[in-house]
């Protein structure tokens, strides 16, 4: 269940759209600005927020040490945070969310 709080406003907003918060079940908070949206831990800061795109795809893939997070945006841009990808613009994430979106 989602209870909507007051919106915050953000330090050096000169009027600019307002930061507008939603409590969820457990405690989390989901925040909302215009093209973003972040989540937030109980007892958790703004400055803790892992803000995400609205017109973007979000995947987690597991790697062989850790998760990786694979996006596509709306124009069909495929990236990866890992290191293979930083290098050489391709690398197995993407292989794999392919493979499982076919």
């Amino acid at each position: 269940m989602e209870q909507e709080m007051k919106p915050y406003y953000a330090p050096g907003y000169s009027g600019h759209s307002s930061i507008k918060t939603i409590m969820l079940s457990g405690g989390r908070q989901k925040h909302t600005m215009e093209g973003w949206i972040g989540y937030s831990n109980p007892n958790e800061g703004l400055n803790k927020v892992k803000w995400l795109k609205n017109d973007t795809e979000y995947h987690e893939v597991q790697g062989s040490k850790s998760m990786y997070i694979v996006q596509r945006d709306k124009s069909g841009k495929v990236s990866c945070q890992c290191k293979g990808f930083q290098f050489r613009k391709k690398c197995k994430h993407i292989l794999e969310l392919k493979k499982e979106l076919v």
